[in-house]
């Protein structure tokens, strides 16, 4: 990870680059001065070189006019005659001697020949006929004045200059006197020393081609140099002084760059302080944030802290230690025993507390003791400590954190009450609850009831409940089992559940149903002789029906017996006759033996007992015993039943029973309707899984205010009845896991309805 840069702050930035900019502007202004100082030496020198050049140029032409002059002198003593060859000679040597630049002087005539010359053949003959020469020495005779002849050179390429000096004699140029000035000892004679060391002095043409110079010095030039024109020869030529490199230049160019050297160590230091103090100020900067966010952290926490010195002396607080007792830090630090916040009626026991703490003596799980805020409150708080150790693995005090558990001490008490009420409102029930693992079966709690019923111990060991029956692995069950040993029944309802640390429990509630199921035994019991009560009183109210009914059969016996006998009279019976006689006798006894069967099972008290029944031959079988009842009354029946066999499973005696009572409630409801009115309607259907049957008649209806009772027991809109109809009827059904209920039928009259759970019949699997 790339470590983030650190930048000075604003203003210390600016501090830190006024050294910087400082030492640069002092560097800048040196090398400013040293660049002054140096143009201003340049100029010095340059002006020095002009006025050396210029010195220098009227030097030499000094000298040539004092040449002259010397020479004009001996031309005129030449011309008085009083000049042999000797005092020629010894002037010309003397010349020579002051003037070094002289080589040689020679006497010529007007043709241009020589006559004399020192020093003997120094200048051939033919020199003086070389073109330029004879030009000037015809130029000289010419205007009888001295001139000075090119540039020529000598055998041995030396550069010289002939002078030619008219010998006038009485105004007539009887002769020339000629001199040769060396060009190179023009300038090695005649440039002193001292500007012989500083500049290289030559002498070019007019077009910069060198003629003569000074003996070079080898010395390194520079690049400033002079040349002016030099005409002391009567044309121009140029002297050039080229300037040396002074040996001053080496100290001159060490001392800036000792400077540069000295400030850029200058910058460098200052560069390397920079960083330096950058990273202290990191330094500074993370301890800054450190002290800042360990600061914020013990602030931030809701757990008061205390440090104190071996003595029990108060060295430090924390804001939730202060928060938690109302005082001021500076109330605090420094306190000694007995500390302010210690209750007066606690005092000894904090005493003790706080010695045992100094003597290291408090266990390691801290212990419990109460304070007193600044408002007199009285604090609970839970204390652990433990030794200070300082950076140098010094003891030096202990340092304790402490916690507020005031309200959760008033939570555990109102836990413990509010557990204390649930154990007594579990205790106080009836029934046995209890909660058992439900990966283990161990039994995590349960109540005095369930103990009694199990004999359990208060305080006993672990137990692991089995249950008294397979109850189904559901979430929920409600089962009702007997509990042998105690010869009790109880309806059991097992919930899963999860428990206070997240497990999954049963909870199990046995309720004791003992009583309840003697009650409903009980109740069961009267049904049924309610129900053989109402038998019997039916069968009493329509004895004199089923009289007549067994009075058909009967005289239909009587009747066939009577022609039987009646055929045997005969001489040769018929037996044919006889056969169908005595069969027609065998079907009506049957017929009446199948009445008194029916009226035999619908009268005799038994057992509930539940089997497939064709619904359509138990509606048969209640018609056939109200066919009587019908025809007396007049009553048109009418029966719409399903194609379809319908079966259901039931006890077949009850269903007939409700056939029966219901169909002769319609009947009789329609005693005051017109004879040609009464209508009585039976219909039933397959209406998914279930048979419904609607029983309607046409009398009069019921009332709205009958109808809410209309199933209550002993209530009856007849006169002479008992008011158990109805309801018997609704039991049974209900008992086959039907439903009966009244609608008002669209005629007007009353219409009862009820379904039933049909047997589904599986269809034969189909083989190929």
């Amino acid at each position: 990870m790339k470590a983030r840069r650190l930048s000075l702050p604003q203003r210390n930035r600016w501090l830190w680059l006024m050294p910087s900019v400082s030492v640069l502007l002092f560097v800048a202004a040196l090398l400013s001065f040293l660049w002054l100082l140096h143009a201003n030496e340049q100029e010095k020198r340059r002006d020095a070189l002009i006025e050396d050049v210029l010195w220098l140029e009227q030097a030499i032409r000094l000298q040539l006019q004092t040449n002259q002059h010397t020479l004009e002198n001996l031309a005129r003593q030449i011309a008085a005659g009083g000049m042999d060859d000797i005092k020629f000679r010894s002037n010309i040597r003397i010349l020579a001697a002051t003037s070094a630049e002289v080589t040689a002087a020679a006497q010529l005539d007007v043709q241009g020949r020589v006559e004399r010359q020192m020093p003997i053949d120094a200048m051939a003959p033919a020199l003086f006929s070389q073109s330029d020469l004879v030009d000037t020495r015809q130029r000289t005779l010419r205007t009888a004045l001295p001139n000075y002849s090119p540039v020529v050179y000598s055998p041995n390429g030396s550069p010289a200059v002939i002078l030619f000096t008219p010998i006038i004699d009485t105004g007539r140029v009887v002769g020339l006197l000629t001199v040769r000035y060396s060009l190179k000892s023009l300038l090695q004679n005649l440039v002193p020393w001292w500007i012989a060391k500083r500049y290289q002095i030559s002498i070019t043409d007019i077009e910069g081609r060198l003629i003569a110079s000074k003996v070079d010095l080898n010395l390194e030039r520079s690049d400033d140099f002079h040349v002016i024109n030099f005409d002391a020869f009567g044309y121009t030529l140029k002297l050039r002084a080229d300037n040396y490199k002074r040996g001053s230049g080496i100290l001159g160019q060490a001392l800036p760059v000792t400077l540069i050297g000295l400030s850029l160590l200058m910058l460098a230091s200052l560069w390397s302080l920079r960083q330096h103090m950058r990273e202290r100020l990191a330094v500074e900067q993370r301890l800054k944030r450190e002290t800042a966010w360990r600061q914020a952290m013990e602030d931030s926490m809701r757990t008061g802290m205390t440090a104190l010195d071996r003595h029990g002396r108060i060295t430090y607080v924390n804001r939730a230690f202060c928060e938690l007792i109302g005082y001021h830090e500076r109330e605090l630090v420094g306190a000694e025993p007995p500390l302010p916040y210690w209750p007066p009626e606690d005092a000894k026991q904090c005493a003790d507390s706080l010695n045992a703490v100094l003597r290291g003596d408090v266990s390691s799980t801290g212990y419990t003791t109460r304070m007193m805020h600044k408002n007199g409150n009285r604090i609970d708080v839970r204390v652990y400590s433990s030794p200070l150790i300082d950076a140098d693995g010094r003891h030096v005090g202990w340092v304790g954190s402490l916690y507020d558990i005031t309200e959760l001490k008033r939570e555990r008490e109102a836990l413990r009450a509010s557990q204390q009420r649930f154990v007594t409102l579990l205790n106080g029930l009836d029934a046995a609850v209890s909660v058992s693992q439900v990966s283990s079966g161990q039994l995590l709690m349960c109540n005095q009831p369930f103990r009694n019923v199990f004999g359990l111990a208060d305080d006993g060991p672990p137990l692991c409940a089995l249950p008294m029956v397979p109850f189904p692995q559901a979430e929920a069950a409600d089962i009702e089992v007997y509990h042998a040993p105690s010869q009790r029944w109880y309806h059991m309802h097992r919930r899963k559940s999860a428990w206070v640390d997240g497990a999954e429990v049963w909870l199990d509630i046995a309720a004791d149903i003992t009583e309840t199921r003697h009650a409903a035994d009980l109740e069961r019991q009267q049904a049924e002789k309610l129900q053989q009560t109402a038998r019997l009183i039916s069968m009493g109210e329509i004895a004199s029906s089923l009289a007549h009914e067994l009075n058909q059969p009967l005289s239909a016996i009587a009747s066939y017996s009577t022609g039987g006998l009646n055929v045997l009279e005969h001489d040769k019976p018929s037996m044919g006759m006889l056969r169908q006689a005595f069969t027609k006798i065998g079907e009506q006894a049957k017929r009446a033996g199948q009445i008194i069967r029916g009226i035999r099972e619908f009268v005799q008290k038994r057992e509930p007992h539940r089997s497939r029944c064709d619904f359509a031959e138990m509606l048969d079988t209640v018609l056939g015993l109200l066919t009587a009842e019908l025809r007396k009354s007049s009553v048109k029946l009418s029966v719409e039943r399903p194609n379809a066999a319908v079966a259901v499973m039931a006890d077949r005696v009850m269903l007939e029973q409700v056939l029966f009572n219901l169909i002769k409630n319609g009947i009789e409801a329609m005693a005051d309707t017109p004879a040609r009115q009464r209508r009585l309607a039976v219909r039933y259907r397959l209406d998914e899984g279930r048979v419904a049957v609607r029983i309607e008649d046409s009398g009069p209806g019921i009332g709205e205010a009958d109808v809410a009772r209309l199933f209550m027991p002993f209530y009856s809109t007849k006169s002479e009845g008992m008011g158990m109809g109805l309801n018997i009827c609704r039991s049974i059904v209900e008992s086959h896991h039907g439903h009966l209920w009244f609608e008002a039928a669209a005629t007007g009259g009353a219409c009862f309805c009820f379904t039933l759970p049909v047997i589904v019949e599986k269809e034969p699997a189909h083989v190929e």
